[in-house]
């Protein structure tokens, strides 16, 4: 029976366990697989979609899995399949349209399972791509829909789009 046997260990990443130059210390590393072999959990939760986390897996090597998509989703980097997802409640469009029209400053992230989106950009968001290295992919609210109801549609013969995230900033 390790040390750590029972506890799980959750970081965020961008600014914490990342430092700005997109490594992690030594120190750090060395910490993480010490608790991981005396028996712990160790993960992270973050905003991001999965396919911009896959160097931080490869670095820490989470052996449970992670929180991402800003809470929409729970992801095993080890079988590449998300556990659980929650998409968008109804009403979302009306929201964004009332954000963009009453908060121009605002801006405005939709995430699917997969991509991610940019309807309306910022500092922050800026800063974000450069932080995560995401692509700068703009796209409407209805856009967005459109093409996670037909991939939808195409991989699993329904008529419900994608589960989709969304972030304002």
């Amino acid at each position: 029976m390790g040390k750590f046997d029972g506890f799980l260990f959750c970081t965020d990443l961008d600014g914490t366990l990342y430092k700005n130059d997109k490594t992690v210390s030594k120190e750090n590393l060395e910490a993480i697989e010490y608790f991981k072999s005396e028996g712990g959990l160790f993960t992270f939760i973050t905003g991001r979609v999965p396919k911009t986390s896959i160097s931080i897996c490869e670095t820490i090597k989470p052996n449970a899995p992670y929180g991402c998509i800003n809470g929409g989703g729970i992801f095993d980097a080890e079988k590449n399949e998300y556990l659980w997802s929650m998409p968008l409640a109804d009403g979302v469009k009306e929201l964004i349209d009332t954000v963009s029209k009453e908060l121009p400053q605002v801006a405005i992230q939709a995430n699917t399972k997969n991509d991610i989106f940019f309807l309306k950009d910022n500092s922050a968001m800026v800063r974000f791509r450069k932080v995560t290295g995401a692509p700068n992919i703009k796209k409407t609210f209805d856009e967005i829909i459109a093409d996670a109801t037909d991939a939808s549609n195409q991989h699993a013969g329904n008529e419900q789009p994608a589960d989709l995230g969304l972030e304002m900033n």
